[in-house]
C-alpha cells in the first residue's frame, strides 16, 4: 500500500530507525560510550542507537561535541535528562529524537518529562524537507519542560514541543538561552500549546539571545487560556508569526513581551485573540509589549488582541522604537472587541525619531471604544485610519490622543480618517461620541483627511494644537446627530501671530480660537513651548545646546539636547549618527543635567505623555566544567524629555465603561547554575469551566492528521495515523486522522495529511 511506500522510503533514507532493532539502557555519558562505537571516551561522540533512560539521569559528556544521527533516540518518558557537552546537533529525524512525553492514562505517565541541555558550544535542530529533529515533552495531562542554554547560537530548524496531546492537556514550558543568536528556518515550530479544556491552558516560552533573535515561523502558545512568552535579544528581534490565541470557554489572549536591542521586523500575523467558544462569555484579547531599543520598528504584518463576543475587551498593545516606527499600508492592528458588550482595548506607541501610521488602527468596542495615545519625536504622518468607536446600541466613543514633534521641529500630517464615533440609538438611548487631540509643531490635515467626533446622541470634542503653524483643509465633524444630542466642539490652539489656516465650513460646528504666548523658560504657565530650530549654532529655549550642525555623536544631540546613554551618563563614544546615544558601549559615567519641560493650558484635563522606553536586557550563560562564559548585553536608550499638558475643557465627553480585568499568572523559575541536577519550578494559575463539547470531526475537517491539534502535521503524527491503519493502535490516538469520522483511518486520509505535513495546515485564528 503507499502508505507502506512512504515508510519504506522514509527507512531507506535514514530519517528513522528501524522499529526492529532493540533500544539500549543507559543513564550516563559513559554507559552511552560503552554501547555506541562512534562515541569513544574521549573525543567527539556519533550516537546511532536508541537508548532508554531508567529513570531521572544525567549525560554529561564535559567539553566534547555531540551528535544525534537519524537513528538516534532518548525516551525520557516522565523522567528527566540533563545532557552536557561542548555542543550539540540534532539531525532529523521521523519522529522526536529526545522523546519525553507523557502519553499514559494514570499519573505519572500522563505527565511529560523535563529535557535540560547546557552547552559551552552552539546547539543545532536540523531539519531535511518535512522531516525535522524534534524534542517533544508533550503530554495527555501536563507537558513537562523543555530547558536549553548555550554559550554560543542556538538552531531550531526542526521543533521544540511541550504541548497537549489530548484536548484536556496543558501546555508546559520551553526556555532558551543562548549567548549569541537564537534563529530557525521556515518550517520549524516552538509550541507550548494547551487543549480546549485544559486546566492551565496553553504554557511558557522565554527565549533570551546575547544577539539576535530570527524566528522562521510561528511560536505557539494557544489554549483555554493562552499562555505567556517572553523574548529579549541584544540585536534585532525578527518574527514571522506567533499565535497566542484563547480557544476555551472565554479563554484569554496571551501575553507577550518583547525586548530587542536592535531593530523589530514584524513580517508574519501575532494573534492574540480570546475565545469565542462560550455564548454567554467572551475573552479579552492578549497584550503585546514590543520595545525596539536599538532601532527602528517596522511593521508589515498584522496584531490582533481583540476580544471575542459577547462581552470579552479588546486587549493592551505597546511599543515603542528609538528609531522611526511603521505601520505598512493596510496592516491591521486591532485592539476591538469583537462583542456587543465589550470594550475596545488599548494602544500606546512612542517613536524617539518619527512615525508613519499607513495602516488600520483600531480599539472599537461595543459598549465603548478604546483609548489611542500615539507619539514621535520628531514627524509624523497618517494615511491610513485610527478608529474607536462605539459601534453597539448607546455605544460611546473612545479616545484618540496624537503628538509628533515632542524634541524636534515635528510636523504632523494626516491625509487618512479618525473616527471616535458613538453607536446608534437603542432601549438605553443614544451612542456618544469620544475625543481627538492632535499636537504638533506644524499640523496639518489635509484635503484627504477626515476627522469624526460625530454621533446619534452627541458629538464629541476635538483639540489641535500647533506650536508653529496649523493648517485645517480637510472634513472635521462634530455633531451631535439625534434628536436630543448636543452638538460637540472644536478648539485649535496656536501661538501669538500664528493664526491657523482654515479651510471654509471644513470644520462643523465652527471651531473656537485660542492663542498662547511663547514659553521662553522652563516652568513657564499658560504659554506654548516653541519647536527648537536646531543647527543655527544659537542656543534657543527649548534648547540646552546647538552645535551648529544639528547631528549626533558630538555631545550636542540633533534634538539640541546634551547626549546622554543613560541618566547621567555621557556618551563618549560608540554612537550611532542616527539614534544618538542609543549603544551603551562607550560611555562614562558624568553628572549632566535632563531636562524637563513643561507646558501648562488653562483647564482641568490632563495628558502625560510616556517618556522613552528602557530596558537592560542579560543573557548569562552558567558555568561549564572548567569553562565559565557570561555573556552580558545591556542597552540603555537615549534620556527622554517628559511633556505635559494641561488642555481648555470643551463640551463633555461620553463617561465610559471600565474594562474588566482578568489576570493569569504563570511563573517558570529555571536554576541559575546547571549542575548535576536543575530544578524548574511551574507556578501558573487560571480558571476556566470546561463545558464546551468538543467533536473530533470538526477538528478533523480542519487539518486531517493534526492529532495534536497544533496546527501542523508532523512526521510523527503521520507514522500514528500509519499504525492506526495497520490495526496496532486504536483510532483514539489520533482522532484528527479519521477525517470522515467512519472509525477508522484509510489510505486516502493519509495521503491527506501527508499533504498538509508537505504544504502546511490552514492557518486558523
Amino acid at each position: 500500500m503507499k502508505y507502506h511506500v512512504m515508510v519504506l522510503s522514509l527507512l531507506s533514507a535514514g530519517l528513522i530507525g528501524s522499529t526492529s532493532a532493540a533500544a539500549q539502557t543507559a543513564c550516563s555519558a559513559a554507559q552511552v560510550s560503552a554501547q555506541e562505537a562512534g562515541c569513544p571516551a574521549a573525543g567527539a561522540c556519533v550516537i546511532t542507537k536508541s537508548f532508554t533512560l531508567p529513570s531521572d539521569c544525567t549525560f554529561d559528556f564535559g567539553s566534547r561535541s555531540v551528535t544525534m544521527t537519524p537513528t538516534a533516540r532518548f525516551t525520557v518518558g516522565s523522567n528527566s535528562l540533563m545532557l552536557m557537552a561542548g555542543s550539540l546537533t540534532i539531525q532529523p529525524r521521523l519522529g522526536p529524537s529526545i522523546d519525553a512525553r507523557g502519553s499514559g492514562a494514570t499519573a505519572p505517565t500522563n505527565s511529560g518529562g523535563s529535557v535540560t541541555i547546557t552547552t559551552s558550544g552552539a546547539v543545532t535542530l536540523q531539519k531535511s524537507g518535512a522531516v525535522r529533529a524534534a524534542i517533544d515533552v508533550s503530554a495527555n495531562l501536563q507537558a513537562g519542560s523543555i530547558t536549553i542554554t548555550s554559550g554560543d547560537t542556538v538552531t531550531v530548524n526542526g521543533a521544540l514541543s511541550a504541548s497537549q496531546l489530548v484536548p484536556g492537556g496543558s501546555g508546559g514550558n520551553i526556555t532558551i538561552a543562548a549567548a549569541k543568536d537564537v534563529i530557525s528556518a521556515s518550517g520549524s515550530s516552538i509550541d507550548a500549546t494547551g487543549g480546549v479544556t485544559s486546566i492551565n491552558g496553553g504554557g511558557d516560552i522565554t527565549i533570551d539571545a546575547g544577539g539576535k533573535l530570527d524566528f522562521g515561523d510561528i511560536i505557539d502558545v494557544t489554549g483555554s487560556n493562552a499562555g505567556n512568552i517572553d523574548l529579549s535579544s541584544g540585536g534585532d528581534f525578527i518574527s514571522r508569526g506567533i499565535r497566542g490565541n484563547g480557544n476555551g470557554d472565554g479563554g484569554d489572549g496571551a501575553t507577550v513581551t518583547v525586548e530587542a536591542g536592535g531593530a523589530v521586523q514584524i513580517l508574519a500575523p501575532i494573534l492574540l485573540r480570546g475565545s469565542d467558544s462560550n455564548a454567554t462569555a467572551g475573552g479579552g484579547g492578549g497584550t503585546l509589549g514590543i520595545d525596539a531599543l536599538g532601532g527602528s520598528f517596522v511593521m508589515n504584518a498584522a496584531v490582533f488582541a481583540e476580544g471575542a463576543g459577547p462581552d470579552g475587551d479588546g486587549g493592551e498593545v505597546d511599543f515603542t522604537s528609538t528609531g522611526d516606527f511603521t505601520l505598512a499600508n493596510g496592516i491591521a492592528l486591532s485592539v476591538s472587541s469583537n462583542g456587543d458588550c465589550g470594550s475596545g482595548g488599548t494602544i500606546c506607541i512612542e517613536a524617539s525619531l518619527s512615525a508613519f501610521l499607513n495602516g488600520n488602527t483600531s480599539a472599537d468596542g461595543g459598549i465603548s471604544g478604546g483609548c489611542i495615545d500615539i507619539a514621535s519625536h520628531s514627524d509624523m504622518s497618517i494615511s491610513g485610519s485610527i478608529t474607536s468607536k462605539g459601534f453597539f446600541a448607546a455605544g460611546q466613543g473612545g479616545d484618540i490622543n496624537i503628538e509628533a514633534g515632542l524634541e524636534a521641529f515635528g510636523g504632523l500630517t494626516i491625509s487618512g480618517t479618525l473616527n471616535v464615533g458613538g453607536g446608534p440609538c437603542g432601549i438605553d438611548g443614544c451612542g456618544d461620541a469620544g475625543s481627538i487631540e492632535l499636537a504638533a509643531c506644524a499640523l496639518n490635515v489635509t484635503n484627504a483627511a477626515m476627522l469624526f467626533a460625530r454621533a446619534p446622541g452627541s458629538g464629541g470634542t476635538l483639540q489641535f494644537t500647533a506650536r508653529e503653524q496649523a493648517t485645517i483643509n480637510g472634513t472635521v465633524n462634530a455633531l451631535g446627530e439625534g434628536s436630543g444630542g448636543a452638538d460637540g466642539g472644536s478648539v485649535i490652539i496656536f501661538p501669538d501671530g500664528k493664526p491657523p489656516v482654515v479651510k471654509a465650513n471644513a470644520i462643523a460646528p465652527v471651531a473656537l480660537l485660542q492663542s498662547m504666548p511663547r514659553c521662553t523658560a522652563a516652568g513657564q504657565a499658560d504659554c506654548l513651548v516653541p519647536c527648537p530650530t536646531c543647527g543655527n549654532g544659537v542656543i534657543e529655549f527649548p534648547e540646552v545646546c546647538d552645535g551648529g550642525n544639528a547631528a549626533n555623536c558630538d555631545g550636542c544631540s540633533h534634538f539640541c539636547q546634551i547626549e546622554t546613554c543613560g541618566p547621567n551618563i555621557v556618551c563618549s563614544a560608540a554612537c550611532d549618527p542616527l539614534l544618538g546615544c542609543g549603544l551603551i558601549s562607550g560611555c562614562t559615567p558624568t553628572p549632566t543635567i535632563t531636562p524637563t519641560f513643561t507646558v501648562t493650558r488653562t483647564g482641568t484635563a490632563t495628558q502625560t505623555l510616556r517618556p522613552s522606553a528602557t530596558g537592560t536586557p542579560t543573557a548569562t550563560v552558567p558555568a561549564i566544567a572548567t569553562l565559565t562564559i557570561t555573556p552580558t548585553t545591556t542597552i540603555v536608550p537615549s534620556a527622554s524629555s517628559t511633556l505635559t499638558a494641561t488642555s481648555t475643557p470643551l463640551p463633555p465627553t461620553a463617561t465610559k465603561t471600565p474594562t474588566a480585568t482578568t489576570t493569569i499568572t504563570a511563573t517558570t523559575i529555571p536554576s541559575a547554575t546547571n549542575t548535576a541536577t536543575k530544578t524548574v519550578t511551574v507556578t501558573a494559575t487560571s480558571t476556566a469551566s470546561p463545558t464546551a463539547s468538543i467533536s473530533p470531526t470538526v477538528a478533523a475537517a480542519k487539518c486531517v492528521g493534526d492529532c495534536h491539534g497544533d496546527g501542523e502535521v508532523t512526521v510523527d503524527e503521520l507514522l500514528s495515523m500509519v499504525n492506526i491503519a495497520l490495526g496496532s493502535a486504536p483510532v483514539s490516538g489520533c482522532l484528527a486522522g479519521d477525517g470522515n469520522g467512519d472509525g477508522e483511518i484509510t489510505i486516502d486520509e493519509i495521503l491527506s495529511a501527508v499533504n498538509a505535513a508537505l504544504n502546511g495546515c490552514p492557518m486558523t485564528s
